[in-house]
């Protein structure tokens, strides 16, 4: 698995245990709320209140923490330079064809002129800005991608689509991130 997938997967399952965990508090406090009797205490002493309340919102500010840890790191990843240059524009724009390289429903290629360049792995989680990071892209599918990060078979879909239009011999790959610059605190090693 390529580093830009672990880090789509990983993003992905902490966020859906997070909704998991947000439903299961919820359903805790409307359980609560509703006057339900709390049922004998468990072994240990940890009763229903505890196992319905207190260890979801543990696990919810656990997960509040590990992201806002990973926002830090992602800040650090970051590029000086945040915009492509006028060049680099120009190269991305022709080696596409001039039409957008960015999905669509269907997981087909846009077909719109592309007008942008944008970066396949958002800037904003330390995607580099460099030629292989660089996607061309009309202004609709620029608005609609945000800062998600792509997943590994849209990356991989878009590495054989290049294939197809790229020049003979230029490098079909996508995405790239940044290593963490400076000196990281030691929070947020490892």
């Amino acid at each position: 698995m390529t580093e830009l997938g672990r880090i789509y997967w990983l993003r992905l399952g902490l966020r859906w245990l997070a909704v998991l965990a947000a439903v299961w508090l919820t359903a805790g406090l409307v359980s609560a709320l509703a006057g339900r009797p709390a049922g004998p205490v468990r072994a240990g002493g940890l009763g229903v209140p505890a196992v319905t309340i207190i260890l979801p919102a543990l696990l919810l500010a656990g997960l509040g923490l590990a992201a806002i840890r990973q926002r830090a790191r992602d800040r650090l990843r970051r590029d000086p330079r945040r915009q492509f240059s006028a060049g680099q524009c120009r190269e991305g724009l022709a080696r596409a064809g001039g039409i957008c390289e960015l999905e669509t429903g269907h997981r087909r290629r846009c077909r719109r002129p592309a007008t942008h360049g944008v970066h396949f792995f958002p800037w904003s989680a330390g995607g580099s800005t460099t030629m292989e990071n660089f996607a061309a892209a009309c202004a609709r599918c620029r608005r609609l991608r945000g800062r998600r990060c792509p997943s590994p078979g849209a990356q991989r879909r878009l590495e054989e689509r290049r294939r197809s239009y790229f020049p003979a011999g230029a490098a079909a790959t996508v995405g790239e991130r940044n290593p963490i610059s400076g000196r990281a605190p030691a929070w947020l090693s490892g």
